[in-house]
């Protein structure tokens, strides 16, 4: 600014430094070119920043459309599988947050590798097959492939999905599930065989590493018949440094967080432990203290309540429109 008012620039010229700049945690300051150093100086405004120096910057009365997004200036972070994070993280951005992957889940085959291929080479066994989550659609189509299979191997067999996603999964393979609950959880689909009078037929169960019983209880408890099998675990990624610390608050160098998303207690468990191994126990306190708390569902919000964690909002479904539906929710409450 010195420089510029050094070589002719009146000081009166409208001038701005805007940090991240098309992020949604832009900063956009303005001033004369006279004061723009003060002010940013006074603002605490780091890099990285670019300066805008003449009458273009009186246009953003009317073209800061960017800055009016609900959103707009929220960092929210999504601990998700790298794979599943992208639709949310689009629908966040779309209403002007700044949205943050951060991996905490990530996708292994299972222990024993044949316990897959033996369930589908004895499907004469049972009555129906239970699927959890899109994860499990995949590894258990993968093991009909590898036997030569295909979904005409699940002909008079009823086929139950857990969730939207997971019925999704199945239509991608090719199948149409016959049950899929209306709570998209275990007690759901509990719920829903019971009143259609099918838990006490023989089951087959694919899921991941971690999980609770209560389907197969309920199952037992009727008469029926119910066998586990491991599809996929469960692990948790390595994340990079350079990520945990810009989830530090702003005075420790960061960029802070104002809202974490969590879709199940195992990405709550991963994110509390690699942050704690980053940077310590203190500093995960008062990361995850300093923001607002979102869970996937009732299941989700209770996981996080036995880690003495307390949800702010809990998403009124199992989709990602409404996980940014709570997020919207819990920033307008402030």
């Amino acid at each position: 600014a010195e420089r510029l008012i050094a070589a002719g620039r009146d000081p009166a010229t409208p001038s701005a430094v805007i940090r991240w700049g098309t992020r949604g945690i832009q900063r956009t300051l303005i001033a004369p070119l006279g004061q723009i150093a003060d002010r940013v100086e006074a603002e605490n405004l780091r890099p990285p920043a670019v300066m805008v120096v003449g009458s273009v910057v009186d246009l953003r009365r009317t073209t800061q459309w960017f800055e009016r997004r609900p959103l707009f200036g929220k960092r929210v972070v999504v601990t998700r599988a790298r794979h599943q994070a992208s639709e949310l993280l689009q629908l966040l951005a779309a209403q002007g947050a700044d949205a943050v992957a951060v991996p905490c889940l990530d996708i292994a085959p299972p222990e024993d590798l044949g316990a897959l291929s033996g369930a589908a080479q004895t499907l004469d066994e049972v009555d129906g097959v239970i699927l959890s989550s899109p994860n499990g659609v995949r590894a258990w189509f993968d093991a009909l492939a590898g036997l030569e299979l295909d979904v005409r191997a699940l002909h008079g067999k009823c086929l139950a999905a857990i969730g939207t996603g997971t019925a999704n999964a199945c239509w991608e393979r090719g199948i149409r599930p016959d049950i899929v609950p209306s709570a998209a959880r275990s007690e759901g689909l509990v719920e829903t065989l019971g009143s259609r009078g099918l838990l006490a037929r023989r089951w087959l169960h694919v899921r991941a590493d971690e999980g609770r019983d209560l389907i197969g209880e309920a199952v037992r408890s009727a008469g029926g018949t119910y066998r586990l099998v491991i599809g996929y675990r469960v692990i948790r990624p390595k994340v990079p440094q350079l990520l945990t610390r810009s989830l530090l608050p702003p005075e420790r160098g960061g960029e802070g967080s104002d809202a974490i998303c969590f879709a199940s207690g195992k990405t709550a468990r991963h994110f509390v432990e690699t942050l704690t191994d980053a940077h310590g126990e203190a500093d995960t306190r008062e990361i995850l203290g300093r923001a607002k708390l979102i869970a996937l569902g009732p299941v989700t919000a209770g996981a996080l309540e036995s880690m003495g964690l307390r949800p702010d909002a809990v998403a009124g479904g199992l989709t990602d429109e409404a996980m940014l539906t709570a997020v919207i929710e819990a920033m307008e409450r402030g």
